[in-house]
């Protein structure tokens, strides 16, 4: 989070440990596993389950796979780790060449997007099965930040300096700009399976949302905003978002105008939010954990 977390250090990033900084280099190439007992329940804090993910210091990116697989980046070790709920195994994603990660995201075909926003900015992506990694045509995005993929394949962008969101489609050779005009630093960003957009703007306390076809973004009904960061979409088209300050996370049903509140207790900085597809919650801290949340609230 070199970059990126210099800019955040307005405490939004929640992420993990805001001014590390370290020197760019390559990740090794080398998939790891390290596997715990099947048999072993998963530990409970105040309510919500620990994954036993091992060796992530510093959690930073999440996301989650329609077969209920976790997706995990480390910024300190640099790579992307797939975690198991259902056998407590993981493993490293041969992403090479990882300098600072941000945002991930799974399409429906397993594939995995990873966001590096250093030397040079660049999203990467590594289809399933693959050890090949591909570095998708974002060419002018500056800082970015969040990640998604629809169902037809299309990936958007955050751009946390430049204010932008891009949408890159299938088969395109650059992308476009979305007209979500007025967002200021955004962060996280959802798609639902309509084609809506969702934003998170991190300096304006906001999630903006753009609706497809349409020219211009409106706001979601959250009240009571602290640097939103974390942006997610439910299996009911559900918006959720990671209320950093407040320790909470807000869901906002689909066709409401009344957010709904989970607080999470002594739970400091809560950042990327992902969404499973029975609708358990996931969230990584600034305790060097991943949690994963009740359905429901």
């Amino acid at each position: 989070m070199a970059k990126f977390a210099a800019l955040m250090c307005l405490c939004l990033v929640a992420l993990t440990g805001c001014g590390n900084t370290h020197s760019p280099g390559p990740s090794s190439s080398a998939p790891s596993t390290s596997t715990a007992p099947s048999s072993q329940p998963l530990p409970k804090v105040a309510g919500r389950t620990v994954l036993p993910i091992t060796e992530v210091t510093n959690p930073t990116g999440l996301a989650v796979d329609a077969a209920g697989n976790v997706y995990v980046g480390d910024y300190d070790s640099k790579r992307v780790i797939q975690f198991s709920p259902s056998s407590n195994t993981q493993r490293a994603l041969p992403f090479t060449d990882v300098d600072n990660i941000n945002g991930l995201a799974v399409d429906t075909a397993g594939a995995v997007y990873l966001v590096d926003n250093i030397n040079p900015d660049r999203v990467k992506k590594l289809s399933a099965g693959s050890s090949a990694q591909e570095v998708l045509p974002f060419p002018s995005i500056s800082n970015p930040a969040g990640v998604a993929v629809a169902s037809d394949d299309t990936v958007y962008l955050t751009g946390y300096t430049n204010n932008q969101v891009l949408a890159l489609r299938e088969g395109a050779t650059s992308p476009e700009l979305l007209p979500i005009s007025g967002i200021d630093a955004p962060v996280g960003v959802a798609v639902d399976s309509r084609g809506t957009v969702y934003a998170a703007s991190a300096h304006q306390n906001r999630v903006l949302k753009l609706e497809l076809g349409k020219t211009a973004p409106s706001e979601l009904p959250f009240t009571g905003l602290n640097n939103p960061y974390g942006v997610a979409v439910g299996p009911n088209d559900d918006v959720y978002v990671a209320d950093t300050e407040n320790k909470r996370v807000l869901r906002l049903p689909a066709g409401s105008s009344t957010q709904q509140e989970l607080k999470v207790p002594d739970l400091n900085r809560l950042s990327w939010l992902a969404v499973d597809s029975a609708g358990n919650i996931y969230v990584t801290n600034d305790q060097q954990q991943v949690l994963q949340l009740p359905f429901g609230f």
